[in-house]
């Protein structure tokens, strides 16, 4: 069973324009996961696909969650992250059994990531694997995380690179 990027929904799109224009950049990147991207705003977000909405006045953000979303075979709990009406944020967790081809499925789309995967001792003494790739664009970072110990889910998150989570809004 594989993960085909350019199928019914994708994973993850990666769209590279080069520009000629002195004002232009080089290259453009349109990062998405889920069919969303990073800057969106709600209307869009919603657009691109329906999810429930939890709204935080205090802190001007927002989530949406998609309880079940299957990309081929590889279902997807994920969650949009709004700070200001615009995603910041979105994970997607699911089945550890799939993590492989879900890292295969990315590898294929954007190239390798940079491998950061270690093994510790936990408090308890037990060993722990924990499988880590990121990749850095321009205003975002991509994650994919596994560990051992957890097998309810692994993770595949992207974020904005320029926002940190304790900014406050004036």
């Amino acid at each position: 069973m594989s993960i085909r990027v350019l199928t019914f929904s994708l994973l993850l799109l990666l769209t590279v324009t080069t520009g000629f224009a002195e004002e232009a950049p080089l290259a453009v990147y349109q990062l998405k996961i889920f069919d969303y991207q990073l800057g969106m705003s709600y209307d869009e977000a919603i657009s691109a696909r329906a999810f429930h909405y939890t709204v935080y006045p205090e802190e001007n953000r927002a989530i949406g969650i998609i309880n079940s979303a299957y990309i081929e075979d590889v279902e997807f709990s994920t969650s949009v992250y709004f700070h200001d009406d615009r995603v910041f944020k979105i994970i997607g967790r699911f089945d550890p059994q799939h993590f492989d081809e879900v890292t295969q499925s990315l590898v294929k789309a954007i190239g390798a990531g940079e491998n950061l995967s270690k093994t510790f001792n936990a408090l308890n003494g037990t060993r722990i694997a924990q499988q880590l790739y990121q990749w850095h664009y321009p205003g975002a970072r991509i994650y994919l995380i596994s560990s051992s110990n957890n097998v309810e889910f692994a993770t595949l998150s992207m974020m904005d690179s320029t926002f940190t989570e304790s900014e406050k809004t004036p």
